[in-house]
This record gives structure tokens, sequence and C-alpha cells, in this order.
């Protein structure tokens, strides 16, 4: 590896968001999930929190996720409780929204 791209990996984990995250809850189509990776890592978010309170973890493609499970930590988790209790005592203020 060149010491330019080093450098370059360097200056794009320097800008990561390590106070910003993203909860999904119950999304059952593994192409979702890996398009919320993906659009998690573009905005340089570190870490995704998998929720599934009913259904098994999804199974993530090689392909559809492509680099963003090389780079996007996964958390899972079996309840929202057990999730924001998490977070809140991590530090984190929790906002959310429902589509519906």
């Amino acid at each position: 590896m060149t010491e330019r791209r080093k450098e370059k990996i360097l200056s794009v984990l320097q800008r990561r968001q390590s106070g910003l995250t993203v909860v999904i809850e119950d999304i059952h189509d593994p192409h979702n999930v890996s398009a919320v990776l993906r659009s998690a890592d573009a905005v340089g978010i570190f870490e995704v929190q998998l929720v599934y309170t009913q259904d098994t973890f999804p199974k993530l493609g090689k392909k559809s996720s492509a680099s963003a499970t090389k780079w996007i930590r996964r958390r899972k988790f079996r309840s929202i409780r057990e999730c924001y209790d998490q977070l809140r005592t991590e530090g984190f203020r929790i906002y959310s929204t429902r589509i519906g």
C-alpha cells in the first residue's frame, strides 16, 4: 500500500462520526439492511444497531453490502429497551421516527 493511500484511509477514519449511530428494528429484507449499512458508511457512521424482536438476524450478502460490512460495526439486540438502555449508558440521546 502506498503512503498516499495510507494517508487517505487515516484521513477518512479520523472523520468518522462516533457520536452518531442508527438503530433499525425488524428490517426483514437483507438488501434493505445492506442499504442502511452503505448509507451509514457514506456519512461516516461507525456503528449500526440491529434490533430483531421476532425474527432471526438477517444474513447479509457480500455483494449487496459490499465494503460497508468491513467498516461498519453491527451490534445485535433482542429488544428496543435493551438497545436504548445500552445507548443511554454510552451517553447517546435517542431521537426516533416512525413510518406508518
